[in-house]
């Protein structure tokens, strides 16, 4: 039976928790969901971390699609380098060697973020088998993982981005995992929400 994705809602100011069965996925071993929402504040925060190692039957990805509005990669490139900073220093402090920053990689996970802020794509993990087919057609993989985040009202959503998913087990194992390249992107909708993805890549050596 293949294993189970669950969804964990913490709310603010509240000491209980929720816990709802959501997707099934085949052949992707499901690290960790975490959702946090704030019962009566306007900011919010939504992570979830996913790691597939080994091959895995991917759908043909459309990776030429192109963006309907401003919300591109190039127009965050100070907020992934911000992300990518932290990341590398978290890692380093750990006595990890840094990622590095692929742009192939980081396209793919800038169209997952605006996908996802277009409400093309549910918030989560939707088309990861295109995503890994996509980053396979550039390079032989070994093993792929990803982090998702979603904030809005933040002064700093890209430091609240990070150190949220440093401090939750699943995705903190995704950031100290066993990788050498990381690809990240960013969206934002016109009410502020914003849309992380970070993938993280193991090249068959």
């Amino acid at each position: 039976m293949p294993p189970r994705r669950y969804v964990t809602i913490l709310r603010n100011g509240d000491s209980g928790f929720q816990r709802a069965e959501v997707l099934r996925i085949s052949q992707v071993r499901m690290v960790q969901h975490i959702v946090r929402y704030p019962l009566r504040f306007p900011f919010c925060l939504l992570l979830l971390s996913l790691i597939l190692q080994g091959p895995a039957a991917c759908a043909a990805a459309d990776s030429k699609q192109k963006p309907k509005d401003g919300s591109t990669e190039a127009e965050f490139s100070e907020s992934v380098q911000i992300i990518h900073k932290m990341i590398n220093e978290h890692r380093v402090s750990q006595g990890l060697r840094p990622l590095e920053l692929n742009e192939a990689v980081s396209k793919v996970a800038a169209e997952h973020s605006r996908d996802m802020s277009r409400g093309k794509v549910n918030f989560g993990h939707e088309g990861f088998e295109k995503r890994t087919k996509a980053i396979r057609q550039n390079m032989k993989v070994r093993s792929i993982a990803e982090n998702v985040g979603a904030s809005m009202g933040q002064v700093d959503p890209e430091k609240n981005a990070v150190e949220s998913w440093i401090a939750s087990p699943g995705h903190l194992k995704n950031i100290q995992g066993d990788f050498e390249i990381t690809g990240i992107g960013i969206a934002k909708t016109g009410k502020g929400m914003h849309y992380f993805t970070q993938i993280f890549v193991k090249r068959v050596p």
